[in-house]
């Protein structure tokens, strides 16, 4: 059995890795949901801020922490 291909030929990533860090964001941002992309290869978070909702997305988890932190200052 194969991996699934994206449509540029590359394998999305997977494993221990994503969800050890998505693990992580989810305990220091509990307000958020946040999860990884595996097609379009970015970090997602739906954040609350006061009475709505934002949605950010970043390349890294490090892109994403920066982007939740600004949503909710």
């Amino acid at each position: 059995m194969t991996a699934a291909t994206l449509v540029d030929g590359l394998t999305p990533p997977v494993g221990g890795d994503i969800i050890a860090t998505t693990s992580i964001l989810r305990r220091r941002f509990p307000s958020a949901v946040v999860w990884f992309g595996p097609f379009t290869r970015r970090w997602w978070a739906m954040v609350r801020a006061g009475d709505r909702w934002c949605l950010v997305d970043a390349p890294d988890p490090d892109e994403l922490t920066g982007s939740i932190i600004r949503v909710l200052s």
